[in-house]
């Protein structure tokens, strides 16, 4: 296996239901077995609230390459006031498209969260974002 000339990591963001975990543990699967096997990266679940169990459970589905887990929470900006934040809505039709409020927390979490964790920003320079459902078909060759 080769070690990594860049500071990165492999990220995944999990898990909204059993279908999403069910998924995190193939795509992981693939992804030792396709690059983590060759590319030493290591690989963090960003989470809300995975149990311990389910945390060894997916420790397990990747061995024997490197997976921690961070725990992160879903707030609205501090920003808002009481009356904004009761304001916004449960779903918002947009687009022809309904996007739960857990949606538009990780979409906000990928474009401004994400870089506020010292966790990632003090110790990577790169990240390559996985979804759940992110399944590698084939070996990666290069780094």
């Amino acid at each position: 296996p080769q070690k990594p000339s860049v500071r990165g990591v492999i990220l995944f963001l999990c898990c909204a239901d059993d279908d999403e975990l069910r998924d995190l543990h193939y795509s992981l699967r693939r992804l030792h077995t396709f690059f983590t096997s060759r590319f030493r990266y290591p690989v963090i679940i960003l989470h809300d609230r995975l149990e311990f169990s389910q945390q060894n459970s997916l420790q397990a589905s990747f061995q024997p390459s490197s997976l921690s887990f961070l725990k992160i929470k879903w707030d609205m900006p501090e920003e808002m006031s009481p009356h904004d934040r009761a304001a916004v809505p449960p779903k918002l039709l947009l687009a022809g498209h309904s996007w739960s409020i857990g949606y538009r927390h990780m979409s906000r979490f990928f474009c401004k969260g994400l870089f506020e964790l010292p966790e990632i920003v003090d110790h990577y320079d790169y990240y390559w974002r996985l979804d759940a459902d992110s399944f590698l078909l084939t070996p990666i060759e290069k780094d």
